[in-house]
């Protein structure tokens, strides 16, 4: 037992060294391909892969329709001073009420004292994030902005003016990025 062992490890050992053969490898599909004036003349092979033939044929490109630009945000001071910023969704979103609820909520606990507007921005991230509302780069960069206003709001080093300046040029930048 000690000896087919050995042999079985050493074998395994040697296959590693030189390759495994890939499963791509040995489908008829990664076959070239001849033209069908050729094939059509010779009679189908019996032992063709039942994988080649079971494949569905190649769709025709379809072209997708242009997506929509991202609706532009625009705030104010009041409305920053209030609560949390959110980037507004596309009317067809059916995920849009449960960023309302959660929005909601973080708005209540800021105005209660027990959340500060950064940790409330935070929160509204993560939960965007988890629940995939973020679609690129430019999202997670204005949500980053936005985090960064309410910081600088929260620590009085800006003033409701300026976060409100600083979301909208970041949500600009968004919009921008989407088209």
């Amino acid at each position: 037992m000690g000896k087919i062992g050995l042999v079985l490890i050493c074998g395994l050992i040697l296959a590693g060294c030189q390759g495994f053969p890939g499963f791509e490898n040995a489908s008829a599909a990664s076959k070239p391909v001849t033209d069908t004036a050729s094939t059509t003349s010779q009679p189908p092979n019996p032992k063709a892969s039942p994988k080649a033939a079971a494949q569905p044929a190649a769709q025709p490109n379809v072209e997708a329709p242009p997506p929509t630009p991202l609706p532009v945000l625009q705030t104010d001071a009041a409305t920053v001073s209030s609560g949390i910023v959110v980037p507004p969704l596309a009317d067809n979103d059916s995920r849009a009420q449960a960023l309302a609820a959660e929005k909601g909520q973080v708005d209540q606990l800021i105005s209660q004292g027990s959340l500060t507007r950064e940790a409330g921005a935070k929160r509204l991230y993560r939960f965007a994030s988890k629940n995939g509302f973020l679609k690129g780069k430019a999202d997670e960069d204005f949500w980053q902005s936005l985090i960064q206003a309410y910081r600088n709001l929260d620590d009085r080093y800006i003033s409701p003016e300026d976060a409100a300046a600083d979301i909208n040029a970041a949500a600009a930048r968004r919009s921008a990025a989407s088209k």
